[in-house]
């Protein structure tokens, strides 16, 4: 399953949180993360295992930023993926003004 139909709620958080000025932004981010999906969704088993939620926030750097961690393991770090192909014209704050959202499983 794709990250697109996992994500319906973080999607519903994404647009409540920035507003729906920016929905086309998240929809164009959300499509970008989905092509590699796969390999996150490998990454975050190999890192924290199958887990019912993590919590991920996105803000800009240079390029836009995922960093998804389990707050119940404070000892592991978090891993940080770069969206390469996701829109310049990022809405998304600075990694100290983002707010953190719960990426879930839907098993």
């Amino acid at each position: 399953m794709g990250f697109l139909k996992k994500s319906g709620r973080l999607f519903n958080q994404l647009v409540n949180w920035l507003g729906k000025v920016f929905k086309k932004f998240i929809h164009n981010l959300i499509n970008n993360l989905n092509k590699v999906w796969k390999q996150v969704e490998t990454a975050l088993i190999k890192a924290y295992g199958f887990v019912h939620g993590l919590y991920v926030i996105f803000y800009k750097g240079y390029e836009t930023i995922m960093e998804v961690w389990d707050s119940k393991f404070r000892g592991k770090p978090s891993q940080v993926f770069t969206i390469k192909e996701a829109p310049q014209d990022s809405p998304l704050p600075t990694r100290e003004n983002s707010k953190p959202m719960v990426l879930e499983t839907t098993k």
